[in-house]
């Protein structure tokens, strides 16, 4: 699949961004600083520092004093700092890391809800989930070569310790759908590593991102953790009003979402369907790995209708879908209209407090602008660029039109230093008005896929061969 198209996004005027997003949070400069002196670590190797990357960890490790965390931060220092760092020193810089972004994520969450006027939500409440027994081993030997990356560091690993971790993946990717996040995770990060390695000069290296997908497959990988609780569905009524398409080279994903009515009062939910992706789908074919799995859910969607759902809620506001069934048509901007007005809304799970992570979902009634040449959205007493950075080619969204629309519907996002809309449909003046998402409304229409069942009578025919 072809990456999504870039169009430049403009750094907007202070005065003309919304007044609660015009300045930075308290703090958030000082936390920023301190990730980066980690992430340049990281990126050198954590098995020779130099004086100035020890002092920078023991600074990382007084930020974190009189914390919870702090005791943990302070003994995986001193660790790195005598070297070689062992596995539980790299699973404390780790939280350390992770920590910071989470810091960071909840200072620009707190004025975005504001300018949205959605009240603060409880933390999610969390349960300690194990990994199941037979996912140990493996789980073990990637916490192992996570380990081995950082001690190299992150910018000069060779790309045969990349491979090596070839077969322990492929027999991750397959035992437990209980382990399929850092089996995705580490899929994404390992293919990522393969296409960039080695390296012509450190700083082509994508210091923050690698960073990041290091700290959160090592903790992900850890035998136990916490995980949002949950809490049974059964016959609610869920109506979509908006699709994000998500996807890497192994796997699609589409995060749905809509108003579920279950309980004392409506709120806005998402639920995410993935499926694992070969490289011979392409294009709206890839939506079959998704397909596959969940056929009737996936194709209502496409076909513009509610659900009857049946499942479990997280405290994070994640639908967890077990069973769905079509129900009546949808209209995208009533639905979206009444979804704005509510006030529960899906959250960060604690361990996946992210500035990266914030999606505030949002439908805008109003006629875009345009600010040297890229269109803008109107939000409370300012403006925000539209960013198609990270629009997958599978949205099926009309880049083009995005600047003759008069509604849109959208995630407000924090990336690259900056706040902007990410566009997951629109509609022009006098459009009709319907769930705009042509992938899966394509793929909803297809009955078979040519390319898998080209596939299904090779592999038959190999196996009569073989027999």
């Amino acid at each position: 699949m072809l990456p999504a198209p870039m169009l430049p996004t403009p750094m907007l005027p202070t005065p003309m961004l919304p007044t609660p997003l015009r300045q930075p949070p308290a703090g958030f400069a000082e936390a920023t600083a301190a990730l980066e002196a980690l992430d340049t670590t990281l990126l050198s190797g954590l098995g020779r520092l130099s004086d100035a990357q020890r002092g920078a960890l023991r600074g990382l490790s007084s930020a974190f004093a009189g914390s919870p965390l702090g005791p943990r931060v302070s003994a995986a220092v001193d660790l790195a700092c005598a070297g070689p760092a062992p596995e539980a020193a790299m699973v404390g810089l780790a939280a350390a890391r992770e920590a910071l972004q989470g810091a960071r994520a909840d200072a620009l969450a707190a004025p975005l809800d504001a300018l949205l006027g959605r009240p603060a939500q409880p933390i999610p409440a969390t349960t300690q989930v194990d990994a199941p027994a037979e996912a140990l081993g493996l789980l073990g030997n990637a916490r192992q070569w996570l380990v081995e990356l950082a001690l190299a560091g992150l910018g000069q690993v060779d790309p045969s310790a990349v491979t090596a971790f070839d077969t322990s993946l492929g027999e991750l990717q397959l035992i437990s759908p209980q382990v399929v996040r850092p089996a995705t995770l580490l899929t994404g990060f390992h293919q990522e590593l393969l296409s960039r390695l080695p390296l012509a000069a450190m700083t082509d290296a994508p210091r923050a991102r690698w960073a990041d997908l290091w700290a959160r497959a090592l903790l992900v990988c850890l035998p136990s953790a916490p995980r949002p609780s949950s809490a049974p569905v059964e016959g609610a009524t869920f109506t979509p009003w908006m699709v994000e398409a998500q996807h890497h080279r192994n796997m699609v994903s589409a995060v749905i979402w809509g108003v579920l009515e279950h309980g004392d009062a409506p709120q806005v939910v998402r639920t995410t369907l993935s499926g694992w992706r070969v490289d011979a789908l392409a294009g709206d074919e890839s939506w079959w790995a998704v397909l596959r799995g969940h056929p009737r859910a996936l194709r209502a969607v496409g076909e513009g209708r509610a659900l009857r759902v049946t499942g479990a809620l997280c405290s994070t506001g994640d639908l967890i879908l077990s069973d769905a069934e079509p129900g009546a048509p949808v209209d995208p901007v009533q639905v979206a209209t009444a979804a704005m007005s509510l006030t529960r809304w899906p959250q960060m799970a604690a361990t996946d407090r992210h500035p990266v992570q914030i999606a505030a979902p949002v439908y805008i009634a109003g006629p875009l602008t345009l600010v040297d040449g890229v269109a803008c959205a109107p939000l409370g007493d300012g403006i925000l660029p539209v960013c198609v950075d990270r629009v997958s080619p599978l949205q099926g969204l009309d880049l083009g039109a995005l600047t003759k629309a008069e509604r849109l519907w959208g995630l407000v996002r924090w990336d690259a230093g900056r706040w902007s809309v990410q566009p997951l449909a629109a509609q022009a003046k006098g459009a009709k008005a319907a769930l705009a998402w042509p992938g899966v409304a394509i793929a909803a229409a297809k009955v078979a896929s040519d390319t898998l069942e080209s596939l299904h009578e090779r592999a038959t025919k190999l196996l009569r061969k073989k027999s």
